[in-house]
C-alpha cells in the first residue's frame, strides 16, 4: 500500500533578492517543492509540474504520470555537496523524472518531446 498526499496547498513564490518582481501565488494539489535551475524555476506538486521564468511568470504546466520521489521533497542539500533535484535543463530542454517516468519537455513551451517509463528500471538505484 502506498499513500499519496492530495491535500491542497497555497504556494507563494517571492524573490527576496529581486526588488520589483511580483510574487506568484497559486493553489496546488500535493506537497510542493521548488527547484531553481539556470534559466527557470520548477515547482512540483503531486502529479503536476509548473515552470516559471526568473520574474515569477508561469511559462507552462504539465501533468506527471507519478509524484516526485520522496527524497526530492526533503531538503537534503546540507547532507552532502550534491544538489539533489529531479530535473535538469540543457540545450532548451527540461529533463524531469518522477517515480515512474523520465521525460523531456521543450523548455519554452512545455511540449513533451518524449517520455520513457522507468518503473522497474531505476527504482532500486534511487533508494
Amino acid at each position: 500500500m502506498r499513500t499519496e498526499d492530495e491535500s491542497r496547498y497555497q504556494v507563494t513564490i517571492k524573490r527576496l533578492l529581486g526588488p520589483g518582481i511580483s510574487e506568484w501565488t497559486g493553489e496546488v494539489v500535493g506537497p510542493p517543492a521548488l527547484y531553481a535551475l539556470k534559466t527557470v524555476d520548477v515547482l512540483t506538486a503531486g502529479k503536476a509540474i509548473y515552470v516559471f521564468d526568473k520574474s515569477n511568470k508561469k511559462l507552462w504546466e504539465n501533468k506527471l504520470g507519478y509524484p516526485v520521489a520522496p527524497q526530492f521533497l526533503r531538503d537534503t542539500s546540507w547532507m552532502d555537496e550534491v544538489n539533489r533535484s529531479p530535473c535538469v535543463e540543457r540545450d532548451g530542454m527540461l529533463y524531469f523524472f518522477d517515480q515512474g517516468v523520465l521525460g523531456a519537455f521543450e523548455l519554452a513551451s512545455g511540449n513533451p518531446r518524449w517520455r520513457l517509463t522507468t518503473v522497474g528500471h531505476l527504482g532500486d538505484s534511487l533508494r
